[in-house]
């Protein structure tokens, strides 16, 4: 596969050139590719020119893409797996080798990715997938046909987890017209286990943690919720610092590891671990009160759209807690925590 992006997307074209330049052939001896060239494009190996083609450094990004759009497209046209695959990925892109611009072409999308996946790509088999559930590149959404590609993705040589997630998604809502099957949902959310993939392990910890289609399980659940963590998912560390602050499924109340814990989903993104820190150093819940650590985590909350937070600065500039006092100020939290609500409702 084609490393699409930066220094080493102009080494692939640069590779690709040298393995596919022709070499003289003798008199007597019928031309043939070099020995050099992958035998799934030695069809594309073009006659010898006297001029030869401007170097790789001095193209321009567009001309660099289309010259590596050439080369994908002479490989899906001999069924390359690979070249029909970062073809349908280019044209996602807006690439376009015949019109030499940008133009998205939707039915060359699915055409790549679907032969791409009858070769046995995964990856193609989920990306499709993707389309039909979402209704990108297709005529409409059709949540069986997604679900049929995700579980052909799931189950091909090279598994793709993210599909496991999708089928399991899709199973348990029973969504598009699909029965609902928890037993199909657990089945494919124990291999997301299996292949460390984080989504799908916090989904099934939130399953035995509310006892939702399976009993519930305290023990169960914060393994499943320890391993998710492990591997940084945002949401999994939010829900261990809470268990953590609060003593929820048996854990033993540690403030100073739930703290940790909410710092690290906070690094992460989730923006109710940013707001809960706030709280924590605004009433010096385990750790020592501090107004100005409050306010920042308030802040970067607020700027993240969390009404938590925008109340929280509108009380605090109204009570010039940590903040200069300021009427102005908190009205405009108070606005924002208003018009968030609305949205939320």
């Amino acid at each position: 596969e084609a490393p699409l992006m930066g220094a080493e997307f102009r080494q692939w074209v640069k590779d690709t050139r040298e393995q596919l330049k022709p070499t003289p052939t003798s008199a007597s001896a019928p031309a043939s590719a070099p020995a050099s060239v992958p035998s799934h494009l030695s069809s594309s190996a073009d006659s010898a020119t006297d001029t030869p083609p401007p170097s790789v450094e001095s193209l321009d990004p567009q001309s660099l893409a289309l010259e590596a759009f050439d080369w994908l497209q002479r490989a899906a046209a001999v069924g390359h797996m690979g070249g029909h695959y970062l073809s349908a990925y280019m044209y996602m892109k807006g690439f376009d080798a015949v019109q030499g611009k940008l133009s998205p072409r939707d039915a060359k999308i699915v055409e790549h990715l679907q032969e791409a996946s009858r070769l046995g790509s995964s990856l193609a088999a989920y990306d499709l997938g993707v389309c039909y559930y979402r209704g990108d590149h297709v005529a409409a959404v059709d949540v069986q046909r997604a679900l049929e590609l995700f579980e052909r993705a799931a189950s091909g040589l090279h598994p793709d987890p993210r599909a496991m997630y999708c089928a399991a998604h899709i199973y348990y809502n029973g969504e598009g017209g699909v029965e609902r099957s928890i037993e199909r949902a657990l089945q494919h959310l124990q291999r997301c286990v299996e292949h460390d993939f984080a989504d799908g392990i916090f989904f099934l910890a939130c399953m035995y943690g509310s006892g939702d289609g399976v009993e519930q399980d305290d023990k169960r659940t914060m393994e499943l919720v320890e391993k998710a963590a492990a591997l940084k998912h945002k949401d999994a560390l939010y829900y261990l610092a809470t268990s953590l602050l609060h003593g929820n499924h048996g854990q033993t109340v540690d403030v100073p590891a739930a703290v940790h814990y909410y710092e690290l989903a906070a690094a992460a993104g989730n923006v109710d671990a940013i707001a809960n820190l706030g709280s924590i150093y605004y009433h010096g819940i385990g750790v020592s009160k501090d107004l100005e650590k409050a306010s920042h985590y308030y802040h970067m909350a607020a700027f993240r759209h969390n009404t938590r937070a925008c109340q929280a600065l509108a009380d605090m500039y109204s009570r010039g807690e940590g903040v200069p006092q300021s009427e102005g100020h908190a009205q405009h939290y108070r606005n924002m925590a208003e018009e968030l609500s609305k949205l939320q409702s």
